[in-house]
């Protein structure tokens, strides 16, 4: 990696219809990532590097300028696999190279400091209120990828002996034990999620009159 002026120089990676976040780790492997580049980062004692999404190959190296990726640590490298974990976003100035991987300039965006717990907990719950409610997301097999984030928000709240004993349930239910638990112990705002959902439909009646709709 080199950094000059706010901007530093990466090798570049083309993921197929794949993109790393920052903040997770992701193991990829062909054909989202060429084997040919897998054996390139390993000859090349690879620590950092920037991977875009694309749709195909032929949008490398020409067709990415002005695209966003993610600057990302290579955590390991082998002939069929690549682990990744996501550092920071960047925007790509120039790509160049004859063939993956290739190296770009990138301009290093700074992120504000990481959300307070509270930013995230209402962005989630706005995410998880629309859900309820019907919102059927674009992404494919998006009911199982939820399930998939349970184990995570019981261990982002849970001690390990709370977690020892969530396996007396199956992981929702047990996520939905915890929230009770949780809600019980703060005074003041008791079935808060109810009354808003009660609202919603309230508001989606057909039968109710303008102006009580636009009551807040």
């Amino acid at each position: 990696m080199r950094v000059v002026a706010g901007q530093l120089t990466l090798p570049l990676v083309g993921l197929l219809c794949e993109t790393v976040l920052p903040g997770e780790e992701r193991t990829v492997e062909p054909p989202v990532v060429e084997e040919t580049a897998l054996a390139a980062l390993a000859s090349a004692g690879v620590s950092r590097l920037a991977v875009l999404t694309i749709t195909s190959a032929l949008e490398l190296p020409a067709l990415v300028t002005a695209r966003w990726g993610t600057e990302c640590e290579v955590l390991s490298v082998a002939p069929k696999a690549l682990q990744l974990r996501g550092v920071r976003r960047v925007r790509l100035l120039e790509a160049r190279g004859a063939k993956c991987p290739y190296e770009g300039d990138f301009e290093a965006v700074e992120d504000p400091s990481p959300p307070l717990a509270g930013d995230v907990v209402r962005a989630a719950h706005s995410l998880f209120a629309a859900l309820e409610l019907g919102a059927v997301p674009e992404a494919r097999e998006w009911q199982e990828r939820l399930c998939e984030v349970v184990p995570g928000l019981l261990r982002a709240v849970c001690p390990p002996e709370g977690l020892r004993e969530s396996l007396r349930l199956p992981p929702h239910e047990a996520v939905r034990k915890i929230a009770q638990e949780l809600a019980a112990r703060t005074p003041g705002e008791p079935a808060s999620c109810d009354v808003e959902r009660a609202l919603r439909e309230l508001t989606t009646k057909p039968d109710l009159r303008p102006k009580l709709k636009q009551r807040p």
